[in-house]
């Protein structure tokens, strides 16, 4: 939302319990009789005339004079005691914006609505399920979920059935994207209880189709989606008859009817391209783009399926350009729905990826493949580099606010001596508050968005080709598919393709592997763990490179651009002719070759001159009783919280002494008067936002992590409670520190792992990094002792002040530890950790 429109906003909402409170007021001392008297029905028809004229404003895109008309008709009808009215105007504005793909527009006027005092319990559980379901189309699951569940226990109280109806579909349908089926049949059970005979709403029908085809109950979906498809047909609504006619095209498959499949899915295309013919607006065309998309995909893989592969090759080409538009349009909005679709999408990616290998279309296949990895990571920290996060004032103090009531409750709810009511009231709060946080971050990302329309070109397979010939490098891409998989590699201006084994063979090989090295070996059994080690790594290497091993001639720099389970394996580890790599290369990764272009192009803001060296924070305080400095106790207040919490929570984490060690020897290294320490009760989040980051060419935290692999933007560094922060510093908070380094090095435990989704990699604390502006980042991908961690990390840091590059220090200190001759010669010591961005 623009300044101007937040303080419209606002003023509208001032306006309105002004209004009430006079009216109320007036009431109370004259009677309702002598209020309802000086009622005018010149002011009733203004009010109406308004309204209409806003919503023939809204047609045509005056959407802030719309919202104006509005606030002044919403305003007129409170004062006359009809908060009905006012809600239910803003409540048809929301859908007229959500309909036009105005999110943040929409949301606005439902809460807009929701603000208004004394409103009807069936406005207010509309204006729940209205707000839940653009969430749900958003992907944001989270509050969708909050928002249903708030609709269906308002609309259970006053007996709407429809609403009931709408919120058990939503939570159905959520619940079935997740994967908790039988939740998602609960809910469809529920609904369907609630719907009277010949008036079942077909969108349930289509899930109870979906479910019944997932276990398998071929004729139960079938008669559900056949009878879905009568209602929307009945009722001329071409989206819903779009969406069951690609249902039923995809269950014909299943059964392998494939004509009936290509028929069903041609019906489909005709629909949706007549729908596209029509589209007036940008709004329309995109809602065409909806509808275009699953359905040119659904002809594509019947035509695959028939033998139709050049048909098939443009049908996808056709579905996949469609998509693009519509995340371009609508779901580059958050982070979050960006990432969902382009999840979404992978299977598409993957099926048209096989198609053109199959038709000798390698260089193409190559360029899709490629596109379809780490855009919405890409587009992103682009969009940073051109323009840092604009942070709100205000905002940010209704976060921190709400972060230290959040501390709070989280501690109350831990004492022992709670009734089940005090509980549940302290429970409620919390989420309540836990929700506020996400909706106000998320509001500012919608604000943004425009902001992040920052178009990157993918990088072409010819330009990779002389890029990687110029700079002596060799880039190895892979992709993981179902049944088979492929690599890419480009080296000595050439580039070369191999077919590999399915996904399920190579990711139960790397599990294998990676077994191997996260465990601690027994130095009684050295000499046989190793051997057996690296039978393993040289099996994994064939099978990962196949033919083209050896292409890979020592001296080379190596790029990896892994899928799936790859993005957990060092590839240092592996073994070729005898050695590790990390004995003939210098290894980095990257999310995409497409990256490349973005760190060669990312310069540094602040003038040279200007640089510190380092920052380097660790040994946090991690004990509530800990002593500050001259022996005096800290002074209570939300760092004692924070304290109390993590104890009463079980995370007992050990004090990291060794760190003070590691970070004393780093620092030494630099000038006096280039580096600064933050250790002990120095290492508060608090005073790590406070520097000025961008003037630091390295950042070095050293210190416990917190990996949350379900809610990866929950992950967090743990530093010292302090002021107003509770020293956990999440991945979220991370992505919004600003940061104009070469280099981070993240010296805690599994700092490389977080949730692995197709196509954007993994989403945690190295890419909040990378968001925030680091160009290259190191990360440890399982546990390892704080003695080998510690010892790699001084060798790293010797070899960098000697001169050498981030990836070559990184090589050299792992060389150190292979070549010791001791225990940690074994690659559980020395391959945790590694190299993601910049190589």
């Amino acid at each position: 939302m623009k300044l101007k429109a937040a303080k419209n906003y606002l003023a509208a909402l001032a306006v309105i319990a002004v209004l009430l409170f006079a009216s109320d007021s007036l009431a109370f001392a004259q009677g309702d009789r002598s209020g309802s008297e000086r009622q005018s029905s010149e002011t009733a028809t203004h009010a109406e005339a308004l309204f209409q004229n806003a919503l023939l404003l809204s047609n045509t895109e005056e959407y802030e004079s719309a919202r104006l008309q509005l606030q002044e008709a919403m305003g007129l009808w409170v004062g006359m005691r009809e908060p009905g009215k006012a809600a239910q105007a803003a409540l048809q504005m929301g859908d007229r914006s959500k309909q036009d793909k105005r999110y943040q527009d929409a949301l606005n006027y439902y809460r807009l609505a929701l603000d208004i005092k004394s409103l009807p319990g069936a406005v207010r559980a509309n204006a729940w399920n209205a707000i839940a379901l653009i969430y749900a189309e958003l992907y944001l699951h989270d509050l969708a979920v909050h928002y249903f569940n708030q609709a269906l226990d308002q609309a259970r109280i006053i007996n709407d059935l429809p609403a009931q109806t709408l919120a058990l579909t939503g939570l159905a349908d959520l619940y079935h994207q997740q994967g908790a089926m039988e939740k998602a049949s609960v809910r469809i059970t529920q609904a369907l209880g609630l719907s009277k005979k010949g008036d079942t709403d077909p969108a349930l029908l289509v899930l109870k189709g979906q479910i019944s085809q997932e276990q398998g109950a071929v004729e139960n979906a079938k008669d559900a989606f056949e009878e879905a498809l009568a209602i929307y047909r009945n009722t001329s609504n071409v989206g819903g008859q779009v969406r069951v006619l690609c249902a039923l095209s995809t269950l014909c498959l299943l059964v392998s009817q494939k004509q009936a499949a290509l028929e069903y899915a041609e019906q489909a295309v005709e629909l949706a391209e007549k729908q596209a013919k029509r589209a007036i607006s940008l709004a329309d065309h995109v809602n065409a783009r909806e509808l275009r998309w699953p359905a040119w995909l659904s002809r594509a893989r019947a035509e695959r399926v028939l033998g139709q592969k050049e048909r098939a090759l443009k049908s996808y080409l056709r579905a996949i350009n469609h998509f693009k538009g519509i995340w371009w349009a609508v779901y580059i909005t958050t982070e979050a729905s960006a990432i969902a679709l382009r999840e979404e999408s992978q299977a598409t990616y993957r099926e048209y990826i096989d198609l053109l290998m199959e038709q000798g279309q390698f260089k193409e296949a190559y360029e899709l493949a490629d596109e379809a990895k780490a855009r919405t990571l890409l587009i992103f920290t682009g969009a940073r580099r051109k323009k840092p996060l604009s942070e709100d004032v205000k905002q940010a103090a209704t976060l921190s606010e709400l972060s230290q009531s959040i501390i709070r409750l989280r501690l109350q709810l831990l004492a022992a001596n709670l009734s089940r009511e005090q509980q549940a009231k302290l429970q409620k709060e919390l989420e309540e508050n836990e929700y506020k946080v996400q909706e106000i971050r998320l509001q500012a990302e919608m604000e943004h968005y425009k902001e992040r329309l920052v178009w990157s070109k993918p990088a072409t397979a010819e330009q990779l080709q002389k890029q990687m010939a110029r700079d002596q490098m060799t880039l190895a891409e892979f992709s993981l598919g179902q049944n088979r998989s492929y690599l890419w590699l480009f080296t000595r201006g050439e580039v070369y393709f191999e077919m590999l084994p399915g996904r399920k063979e190579i990711e139960q090989a790397i599990r294998s592997y990676l077994g191997v090295l996260a465990a601690t070996p027994n130095h009684l059994h050295l000499e046989g763990d190793l051997a057996k080690a690296r039978a393993q790594a040289e099996s994994l290497f064939a099978t990962l490179f196949g033919s083209l091993s050896q292409q890979i001639k020592p001296g080379q720099r190596l790029i990896v651009v892994p899928d799936g389970l790859l993005h957990f394996l060092p590839f240092e580890a592996l073994v070729h002719n005898g050695h590790y790599l990390v004995e003939d290369h210098e290894i980095s990764y990257n999310p995409s070759a497409s990256m490349l272009g973005l760190w060669q192009d990312s310069e540094s803001r602040v003038v040279n001159r200007d640089k510190l060296e380092i920052l380097a924070v660790g040994d946090p305080a991690l004990e509530p009783e800990s002593k500050a400095p001259g022996g005096k106790t800290q002074a209570k207040g939300l760092s004692d919280l924070a304290q109390q919490m993590r104890a009463a929570q079980g995370l007992h984490l050990a004090p990291l002494p060794r760190t003070r060690d590691e970070i004393q020897y780093i620092a030494s290294l630099f000038p006096a008067d280039q580096r600064k320490v933050l250790l002990g009760w120095e290492c508060t989040e608090e005073a790590l936002k406070r520097e000025p980051l961008r003037r630091y060419r390295r950042l070095h935290i050293a210190s416990h992590s917190l990996i949350d692999e379900k809610s990866p933007l929950r992950s967090a560094l743990v530093l010292t409670p302090g002021g107003e922060e509770d020293g956990l510093l999440e991945a979220d908070e991370i992505s919004r520190l600003d940061l104009d380094c070469d280099l981070v090095v993240v010296s805690a435990c599994q700092t490389g792992r977080g949730q692995l989704l197709s196509g954007e990699g993994i989403i945690g604390l190295s890419r909040a990094f990378l968001y925030a502006g680091a160009r290259s980042v190191v990360v440890s991908l399982w546990n390892v002792s704080d003695i080998s961690t510690g010892q790699l990390m001084k060798n790293f840091y010797q070899n960098l002040t000697g001169g050498l590059s981030n990836a070559a220090a990184l090589r050299q200190a792992k060389l150190q530890m292979l070549s010791s001759g001791k225990q940690t010669r074994h690659p559980h010591y020395w391959s945790s950790f590694v190299m993601v961005g910049k190589p």
